[in-house]
């Protein structure tokens, strides 16, 4: 992805606001050490590349990429209207107009982009 790619952009946005109220857009990191802390064994961690863009070969990532990608693209106003209006103090059409260019950034087929996406599991241990 260029340093300018505009989904980027947006989730940084999203991240940056929502810091503001103490949420951290990466606790999926502290997962593994959360279960471990909350008493489990055999804690294991995958983390996947989920495809956004229309680049996957392979006919399950596809699916899993239209998926993802309609995600996104369905629930843009909903999660960035609260951050970028009221913790950045954008205006509503500020941020249509924003959105505007980030779909189509979700639609663009030159970039190969994608998310991770985290997955974390352990057993809880068996009482003696």
């Amino acid at each position: 992805m260029s340093e300018d790619y505009i989904v980027d952009k947006f989730f940084q946005l999203i991240k940056q606001a929502l810091l503001t109220f103490g949420i951290d857009g990466y606790i999926s990191l502290q997962n593994p050490q959360m279960l471990r802390d909350a008493g489990f064994v055999n804690v294991k961690e995958q983390v996947f590349k989920v495809p956004i863009g229309i680049w996957p070969k392979h006919k399950t990532m596809r699916l899993i990429r239209t998926y993802m990608r309609t995600l996104i693209y369905d629930r843009l106003q909903a999660i960035s209207l609260r951050p970028l209006v009221g913790v950045l103090k954008w205006t509503v059409d500020e941020v249509e107009e924003f959105l505007l260019h980030v779909r189509k950034g979700l639609m663009d087929t030159s970039t190969h982009s994608y998310m991770t996406f985290h997955v974390t599991y352990g057993q809880k241990p068996v009482d003696p």
